[in-house]
């Protein structure tokens, strides 16, 4: 693969590495870091305890790995603590000399797929240790070892898509060790195997080349443990020492040469066998089976009755988050039309074509959907519950003026539309709701302390009811219907399975609900309208199934289902409950009669919660534990100038219309960019058209964010294509800019002061400058709305010496733009307008036409007006405007765009074309800060012939 296929290659990987881009690290708040023998943990002083913690928990996690694979990282790991999206989750950046983890302190919920674990924060640290251990081992080819610890970005190399492992490798190996050393994780989760057996059954286990996303971690990690059963841990484990052999090899390459076949040879065997044994249990259909009552199109969630039993609401979502989340209100009773209109339907049709064949009728009629709610900005719609008839309490994200997400609570009427919030910052999960008085019960997650508090809804108080814990997570609170004073809920403690309590909200007594022995799962809890019994879904033996408990009669059975797993069990009466039935294709509300299913009593329960731990392996993580113990370790202010890492960068740019141009550089920062800095070369590639140092300096670790930037270039015009710019220029100066971010909902404000200094051969420029970038956007199903505007007003001073004169000119301007796009489904509609203008001065300051670089910094000439598709100083002027209007999908970095530049009193240039552009931001210092712009357009000047021109570039941008 030639140099420059391969430097591309990995250029588009960069997209899936994981990324602090939307992980917002507040930089100027009080960062700590705790230095232990080989781990450096930075937090907030409101995270101390749990980085604390973790620190001891990882130094634990360290010698066990060692223990089990003899292998351990070769530098210290920065580990950053922190909770931006307020949901559980973490990354590692697996590079080899500077590794990185990001761990997010929010504890999962009972049904989630991360919902088995000894504890969150024991979960996510050795899943996260795997990683680093498992990709970050340096290579053995010293000149390839030696040039990692040198460029970041060939230390990431092993991403390249021809050569990396797979995701499936990546994620599942992590999923498998997790869940190994455990005795519990992912690969043996109970609701896990349950799904994955059912979507076996349909014949819908992911190809191999399927094996991306979610089921790189729930799939991957069973055929890795398949492969170490029909094979051998140790079979397995050679793979990794030959990816990083002195012989450079593919993973399908290092794989074969020991396995003898393929990764997808033996997966596809993997798949035949996983598939076999899911038919061979599965179960024919009984009388009294669930009877399907609403076939969705997609998945959903959190199903809830109204009090008058009329209406469902429901989320639905379109599979693996790729959709909307939309909350849904259907008319409980069947559409008695519905039959009508179908048969005459299928009357038309054989009445058009007598030959046709009628269509079989659906399994079920659905229910008419009577209102919908689209979910706002890609926040989420979560946990609906009613507040009366007409009213709708759920959850949604919402964004504090730090740009971190929290959970909080809205009201929707559903007579009106209107929806309120009724929270702000309150991280409120899942919650019940004490109709007559107006008190909701909920579980709310502060900085990893997981409690159930209550929230008044008209004095909005909040009243503790558990203590905040980093040692227990409570979830699904709900209160009886009948006796408002008696709450179910479940938690789980330290190396504990889930529980079902009920607590006396009157004296706080709790009793335990029993669950079948050896259960591993349990969630979604409902009360019977009676107020007798409680239901509940619970795993056993690879089964999950629909569990009642009658505090009455003290006895618990166990309601029997087929082979679909089903969840979120709701009651329409003490007869019939509805639930969410899972699928390959989504999810189904089935209807379960209770008088017609078979009910068996379970004699063997226990309310002791049990561990988790369902394997015994000869390596096995110490119980968890929450252990402040600061001996190992040093706590200290954290110092950004201190902990400085360097690495070497590269940027380029080809360009047709002017020239194409190297970048090589130094890049140094710390590991939360509040310092950083940049040093540059830059030079053309085939001939001397530009060549030229810039340097670069950041602060942000005050709410002001302070840059200042340097340069020296000399740019011969005359060597562009274009003949006629027969002028050379040595240009030197910089910039010292200040920024103060604010940010208010969906509204954002960048504040700027910058003055500028440009020294030139012919021209000198002093320049000082205000200005504001301002964005705002609005997203909905299925539209959505978004405007960006900038303005910025200059004074400045500019002389012009040269052999026939000297003339001094002070002057005034402002650039402005603005820019307008509607979305449409997955369509974009985008418009912008640009003006600037220079007043006072008879010297033509603006010049139009040249890319922006690391080097050419545009920040730094501000009266340069920067188009790729124009050759430098193209034009000069003193009144300039841009229109453009694109078009572009969704999701897309690249729209076609029809453009007009327009000087004044000179012929105006048309483009059209594509072109595109977006942040490459990951982490790592040559993987911050980076952007990619790429374009190919007709341009098509006034009075002058047509022209095609292209640019691909990568720069760095402060």
């Amino acid at each position: 693969m030639s140099n420059l296929y391969r430097f591309l290659s990995l250029l588009t990987c960069l997209v899936t590495i994981p990324s602090v881009a939307n992980e917002q690290i507040v930089e100027h708040l009080d960062w700590q870091t705790f230095e232990t023998e080989n781990f450096r943990i930075h937090f907030t002083p409101e995270y101390k305890e749990w980085g604390i913690s973790a620190a001891n928990e990882l130094e634990r996690i360290r010698t066990l790995i060692q223990q089990q694979q003899g292998r351990v990282l070769a530098d210290k790991a920065d580990v950053i603590v922190f909770d931006p999206l307020n949901q559980s989750n973490g990354s590692a950046a697996p590079f080899s000399n500077k590794p990185l983890m990001r761990l997010y302190t929010t504890p999962a919920l009972s049904d989630s797929r991360i919902s088995s674990n000894s504890s969150w924060q024991q979960l996510l640290l050795l899943h996260e240790y795997v990683h680093l251990v498992h990709l970050a081992q340096p290579y053995r080819n010293p000149l390839r070892n030696w040039t990692s610890r040198l460029w970041d970005l060939w230390d990431i190399s092993h991403f390249d898509p021809k050569n990396a492992p797979p995701q499936w490798v990546t994620e599942g190996y992590a999923t498998l060790l997790e869940s190994k050393l455990t005795g519990s994780g992912r690969l043996y989760h109970n609701q896990i195997e349950a799904r994955l057996m059912q979507f076996a059954r349909e014949g819908a286990l992911p190809t191999y080349n399927q094996l991306h996303g979610v089921m790189a971690y729930l799939v991957g990690s069973r055929f890795l443990e398949w492969l170490e059963e029909r094979y051998s841990e140790k079979t397995l484990d050679s793979v990794w020492p030959r990816l990083i052999a002195k012989k450079g090899r593919s993973f399908d390459e290092a794989f074969k040469g020991v396995f003898r076949k393929s990764p997808r040879q033996l997966y596809q065997r993997f798949a035949a066998e996983y598939t076999a044994k899911a038919i061979n249990t599965e179960r024919l259909p009984e009388q009294g089976d669930p009877e399907l009552w609403l076939d969705l199109p997609d998945s959903a969630r959190a199903p809830a009755i109204s009090p008058n039993k009329k209406q469902l609401a429901l989320v639905q979502f379109g599979r693996n988050g790729g959709e909307r989340f939309v909350l849904n209100i259907y008319d409980m009773k069947a559409d008695p039309k519905a039959p009508e209109e179908f048969e005459k339907a299928q009357q038309r049709l054989l009445e058009n074509d007598p030959q046709d064949i009628a269509d079989a009728p659906p399994l079920v009629f659905n229910r008419k959907s009577v209102k919908s709610l689209n979910e706002k900005d890609y926040l989420g719609i979560s946990n609906p519950r009613w507040l009366n008839d007409t009213t709708i309490i759920f959850g949604t994200l919402t964004r504090d003026s730090r740009g971190l997400l929290h959970q909080d609570l809205n009201r929707w009427d559903l007579s009106s539309g209107q929806v309120t919030q009724l929270t702000r910052s309150d991280n409120i999960r899942r919650f019940d709701i004490d109709t007559e008085h107006q008190v909701i019960y909920a579980e709310r997650t502060l900085l990893g302390k997981s409690q159930l508090i209550a929230f008044d809804l008209n004095s909005r108080d909040i009243t503790e009811i558990t203590p905040a814990s980093l040692t227990t997570v409570y979830d699904f609170p709900r209160l009886n219907p009948q006796s408002m004073q008696q709450l179910a809920y479940v938690s789980s403690a330290l190396n504990q399975d889930w529980q079902l309590r009920v607590r006396d909200l009157s004296d706080n007594s709790e009793i335990v609900i029993p669950a079948p022995v050896n259960y591993q799962f349990l969630s979604y809890p409902e009360w019977s309208p009676n107020g007798q019994q409680l239901y509940f879904m619970a795993g056993l033996e690879g089964e999950v199934n629909l569990y009642r408990y009658d505090l009455q009669s003290q006895q618990l059975a166990k309601i029997s289902q087929v082979n679909a797993p089903l969840s979120w069990p709701v009651a329409v009466s003490d007869d019939e409950l509805l639930a969410l039935s899972i699928t390959s294709e989504g999810n189904e509300v089935v209807s379960i009669d209770l008088n017609t299913t078979a009910i068996a009593q379970v004699q063997d329960i226990t309310t002791s919660a049990g561990s988790f731990a369902l394997v015994e392996y000869p390596h096995k993580v110490s119980e968890a534990e929450i252990n402040l113990n600061q001996s190992i370790g040093k706590l200290k202010p954290y110092a950004p100038i201190k902990q400085q890492e360097v690495s070497f960068n590269l940027g380029f740019n080809i360009n047709t219309t002017a020239f194409s141009q190297l970048d090589i550089g130094i890049k140094g920062g710390d590991v939360l960019q509040r310092f950083d800095w940049h040093l540059n070369y830059a030079r053309s590639i085939e001939n001397s058209a530009l060549s030229g140092f810039s340097g670069s300096v950041r602060w942000q670790g005050w709410p002001l964010k302070i840059s200042a930037h340097l340069y020296d270039i000399d740019l011969d015009a005359s060597r562009q294509r274009d003949p006629t710019l027969n002028f050379s220029q040595d240009l030197s100066g910089g910039f010292i800019r200040v920024n103060y971010p604010l940010q208010h909902n969906r509204l954002k404000l960048n504040l700027i002061g910058q003055i500028n200094t440009n020294d030139g051969e012919t021209t000198d420029e002093d320049l000082f400058s205000l200005g504001a970038q301002q964005s705002w956007a609005y997203d909905s199903k299925p539209w959505g709305i978004y405007q960006r505007a900038n303005f910025r007003w200059l004074d400045g001073e500019s002389t012009l010496n040269n052999d026939i004169a000297s003339l001094e000119s002070d002057w005034q301007g402002f650039d402005a733009d603005v820019v307008v796009g509607i979305r449409y489904n997955d369509i974009i509609l985008e418009g912008q307008a640009n003006r600037q203008r220079r007043f006072d001065t008879i010297l033509p300051l603006l010049t139009l036409g040249g890319f922006n670089s690391t080097v050419f910094n545009a920040d730094a000439h501000l009266n340069r007006i920067f188009s790729p598709e124009l050759a430098f100083d193209a034009r000069s002027t003193n009144d300039y405007r841009y229109y453009q209007v694109g078009l572009k999908p969704n999701n897309t970095p690249v729209r076609f765009i029809y453009g007009r530049h327009e000087l004044a009193s000179q012929p105006s240039i048309d483009v059209y074309g594509l072109k595109g552009g977006f942040n490459l931001e990951g982490s790592g210092l040559t993987l911050t800060d980076l952007y990619l712009d790429y374009g190919i357009l007709r341009v098509n000047p006034e009075e002058q012939e047509s022209e095609t021109e292209a640019w691909l570039g990568l720069r760095y941008q402060f």
